[in-house]
């Protein structure tokens, strides 16, 4: 069964979004339980995020408190996949609320087009992940049912027209 992730996003501040890329390792199961054998499991990822491939004990240095230790190293590698598909659920707000505007003349609407807009970009589809987009003012609307597609969440964003009150519940707490 998927997992569902829920994740509600209110927009309500100019976000300032950089994503850097850079290499990911992450060492995970230690376990000393035969000591000074000591096995664990790792995720080596490059900037892009990819797997690296065929790595060999000569790709490693182990060191204690500074020092090296020349340990006898012995490396299998398999991919996994560190993404796992999830759902996930962006809910903005389209209230009039949304029309105000700072010194730069910038609403906060145009700073939660730019927010959802970078984060849907960030977003690894091919794992399964899917998104579905759900605005509220006086009520909630379901804007885009979950997609993997990208373009259609944006055109769906871009497509809302802001104005009206603010209800909380119906994005929520209403079940229907």
């Amino acid at each position: 069964m998927k997992r569902l992730l829920f994740i509600t996003i209110l927009l309500l501040f100019k976000l300032e979004i950089t994503f850097a890329s850079e290499a990911v390792f992450s060492i995970s199961e230690v376990n000393t339980e035969q000591f000074p054998l000591i096995r664990c499991s790792f995720v080596a990822l490059d900037a892009t995020g990819q797997s690296y491939k065929n790595l060999v004990p000569a790709d490693f240095e182990v060191f204690e408190r500074g020092r090296s230790m020349n340990p006898t190293l012995n490396v299998h590698c398999r991919d996994t996949n560190v993404e796992p598909a999830v759902s996930i659920i962006l809910i903005v707000d389209q209230s009039s609320s949304m029309l105000l505007e700072n010194e730069a003349k910038e609403t906060r609407w145009s700073w939660v087009k730019i927010g959802v807009n970078a984060f849907v970009n960030t977003i690894n589809f091919r794992t399964g992940t899917k998104v579905a987009l759900i605005s509220f003012g006086n009520f909630a609307y379901l804007r885009c049912k979950f997609t993997d597609n990208k373009q259609e969440i944006i055109d769906s964003l871009n497509n809302i027209m802001v104005g009206g009150g603010t209800l909380y519940n119906p994005p929520f707490l209403d079940p229907d």
